[in-house]
């Protein structure tokens, strides 16, 4: 599946970047609802199924050149309903995977994905900068707990991960005994610790 939400919020500038958490969790209780099965979110935008990718959200949003003020904003987001044809691509296949293996029905599974999540997602989308979900972000967070190897702009380390911070920036431990808050990058947990 492949969908996009187009928005025109009502709220900040500064609220832009909650809209893809908040839609993460929107599509993880509803795969939950369709398959039964527990799913966590790897920060900040990517759901996992039995230690699988299965989904990847991103959002984009256009400002108004005159004023600077938010004009729109676009959610994407990309489900694995079925393996493809051909399986995944070398590279993926040790991290990616579908719901269809999942034993869910799968007749209708596309239309209640895309109906859940979206019904989920309107259901308290005004409140936004309120952060309604950042307990359950915090609940579903698959990296809390993890040794990572951390990719930030030209730099790299390891990091143990503490927690998801209020306002959904990752708190990380350094190998030397400090801390940081990760507002970008790209964090990779190691295959053993995915199960």
């Amino acid at each position: 599946i492949y969908f996009s939400l187009l928005l025109k919020p009502q709220f900040g500038i500064e609220n832009v970047p909650l809209i893809t958490s908040y839609a993460a969790c929107c599509l993880a209780e509803t795969i939950e609802e369709c398959t039964g099965h527990d799913v966590q979110i790897k920060w900040v935008n990517d759901v996992f199924v039995d230690g699988r990718k299965v989904s990847g959200i991103l959002t984009e949003a256009s400002f108004s050149a005159e004023n600077m003020q938010l004009s729109h904003a676009v959610v994407g987001i990309g489900v694995n309903v079925m393996p493809p044809t051909h399986g995944f691509t070398q590279e993926s296949d040790s991290i990616a995977g579908t719901l269809s293996t999942l034993g869910a029905d799968e007749g209708d599974l596309r239309a209640r994905l895309i109906a859940g999540t979206v019904n989920r997602f309107m259901e308290h989308y005004p409140e936004i900068p309120n952060k309604p979900h950042l307990a359950d972000y915090r609940k579903r967070s698959l990296l809390t707990g993890k040794h990572v190897h951390v990719y930030e702009g030209n730099e790299q380390f390891e990091a143990d991960v503490l927690d998801v911070n209020d306002d959904f920036t990752l708190l990380v431990r350094l190998q030397d005994g400090s801390e940081r808050s990760l507002v970008s990058g790209d964090v990779h947990i190691p295959s053993s610790q995915l199960a």
